[in-house]
């Protein structure tokens, strides 16, 4: 039910200080362990009436509560309305956790590429060391030769 609550406090464009405010329920209580009890349950459907119970608790229904016997044109509006809107929140969560999904893809590539110069500054140094020993030993087959003679 805690994770409902969460998802209410997003879709109300809230935070949890903000909910903790409105139903008088203490900071912290929805990162605490345990059951929820009728009392703050009451305090929450309270503060949100337009919160469907049914949902709240089972998670099965809409989330917001708006009668099924309206048939005034006020109401069917504000219905539509709620969707459209319950519409653009998931379409914009759908947006973002596919722009989060372009950026892991990139820090992935980024990470390879930054693995592939590593590897290739150590295959530079690796072919300096080799350069510099090939020439102490050139050095030292010259110096040898001049001594010798």
């Amino acid at each position: 039910m805690k994770q409902r609550i969460l998802q209410l406090i997003e879709i109300k464009g809230i935070n949890k200080t903000k909910f903790y405010n409105l139903t008088g329920l203490s900071n912290g209580f929805l990162d605490k362990s345990g059951n929820i009890g009728v009392d703050k349950l009451e305090n929450i459907l309270n503060s949100f009436p337009d919160v469907n119970p049914t949902w709240l608790v089972t998670g099965r229904g809409d989330i917001f509560y708006i009668p099924v016997y309206s048939t005034s044109q006020e109401l069917l509006d504000e219905r539509i309305q709620f969707l459209e809107d319950q519409l653009k929140f998931y379409k914009n969560k759908s947006n973002f956790l596919e722009e989060l999904s372009d950026i892991k893809n990139r820090v992935e590539v980024l990470e390879e590429f930054k693995e592939a110069t590593k590897l290739l500054y150590e295959m530079q140094l690796e072919i300096k060391r080799t350069k510099e020993s090939i020439l102490k030993e050139k050095n030292k087959s010259s110096n040898l030769a001049v001594t010798t003679s």
